[in-house]
C-alpha cells in the first residue's frame, strides 16, 4: 500500500486547538479526523498509510509521532498560515488511529540508522513517499518503540497501529483496532489458558478474576503479514504471559516459544538469592513443558 509522511513543524503551525485534545480523542474514540496540506500536486489517494513526523529547529522534538490513513480524495482549500485567503492548498483528510504525547517521539536519529534512504531528518514535505521496500522495517521499529512507551502495558488485547497494514485489519470504533476475537478465543482453547513458555496460569494463581488475562502472542510479527493472509489460530497463534511475552520482543526477530522455553528451564538463580517453593516449582512446570512439547 501506498505510505507517506505528514511533516508538521510546530513552530510553523499549530494544530487548530491542543495538540493534547486530539491526543485525548485518539485514546478515548480510536481515531482523530483533521483535514492536512499536502506539498506537490496532491496526488495521493484514499487509504494511503501516513505518518506523522515533527520536524523543527529543537533535535529532541523531531520524529515519529504518529500515525493514521488518509480517508478522501485530495481537494483544494485554504492555507493554514493565510488570513486573507491566499493561494489555494490541497488538503486531504487524515483519520489518525494514535497520536504519541510530545516528548514521546520516535526519534529521527533512530530511524536514520534503521532506514537511511528515507531523509528523515530533511523530509521535503507532507505527501512525500516512504519506499515500498522499507514499510514494513518502518513499522518494526514503530512497533518496539511503542512496546517500550506506555503503549507496551497494554498487552496483546489489540493491535497497535501502525504495526501492520491498514487493509489487514477491521476497524472497530469503539475498541480502535482489534484482533479477531474468535481466533483469540480459538487459540486459547487449542493451546490452553497457560503460558506456553513458563506455564503460569492466572486463573490458578488469582481465581476467577484472573480468567482471559494472558496474552495472545503472533508466532509471526504482524507487521511481516500479507493484507490478505488467512490466520491460523493452532499455528499463528500461542499464549504467553506478559513477562515471557515482553522477553520475545526483547529483540527485531521475535525468541520463539522453544527459545524461551530453554531460557527459563536452563536459567539458574542469581547468587546468594533465596529459591522459593514457588520458584522451584515454576522452574520445574517449564522442564515438563519443555519435555513434552515438540520444537
Amino acid at each position: 500500500m501506498t505510505a507517506v509522511i505528514l511533516a508538521w513543524n510546530p513552530e510553523k503551525w499549530n494544530w487548530d486547538g491542543a495538540y493534547r485534545t486530539a491526543v485525548a480523542a485518539v485514546r478515548d474514540s480510536g481515531r482523530h479526523l483533521r483535514p492536512w496540506p499536502l506539498e506537490g500536486d496532491g496526488d495521493l489517494p484514499a487509504g494511503a498509510e501516513a505518518w506523522l513526523l515533527v520536524q523543527g529547529d529543537r533535535p529532541n522534538q523531531r520524529g515519529l509521532i504518529g500515525h493514521g490513513v488518509t480517508v478522501s480524495d485530495p481537494y483544494a482549500g485554504k492555507h493554514p498560515d493565510s488570513d486573507d485567503g491566499g493561494g489555494p492548498v490541497t488538503y486531504v483528510s487524515i483519520e489518525f488511529d494514535l497520536l504519541l504525547p510530545e516528548g514521546e517521539q520516535l526519534r529521527t536519529e533512530t530511524l536514520a540508522a534503521l532506514i537511511p534512504t528515507v531523509p528523515w531528518e530533511a523530509a521535503p514535505g507532507s505527501g512525500s513517499r516512504i519506499p515500498p521496500e522499507v514499510e514494513s522495517t518502518v513499522r518494526d521499529a514503530w512497533g518496539r518503540h511503542l512496546r517500550d512507551s506506555t503503549w507496551g502495558e497494554r498487552g496483546e488485547l489489540e493491535v497497535v497501529p501502525g504495526v501492520c497494514p491498514d487493509e489487514s485489519l477491521a476497524r472497530i470504533y469503539v475498541n480502535r483496532y482489534e484482533r479477531r476475537a474468535e481466533d483469540r478465543r480459538q487459540a486459547i482453547a487449542l493451546h490452553g489458558p497457560n503460558c506456553q513458555a513458563c506455564g503460569f496460569d492466572f486463573e490458578a494463581t488469582y481465581g476467577p478474576e484472573g480468567a482471559g488475562l494472558v496474552h495472545v502472542h503472533h508466532t509471526v510479527p504482524v507487521s511481516r503479514l500479507a493484507w490478505n493472509y488467512e490466520l491460523d489460530p493452532r499455528t499463528d497463534l500461542v499464549p504467553l504471559c506478559p513477562n515471557c511475552h515482553y522477553m520475545a520482543h526483547r529483540r527485531s526477530d521475535p525468541y520463539t516459544v522453544a527459545e524461551l522455553r530453554r531460557m527459563v528451564s536452563t536459567a539458574g538463580h542469581l547468587p546468594g538469592a533465596v529459591v522459593t517453593d514457588a520458584q522451584l516449582a515454576a522452574q520445574e512446570a517449564a522442564r515438563r513443558i519443555t519435555s513434552s512439547r515438540p520444537e
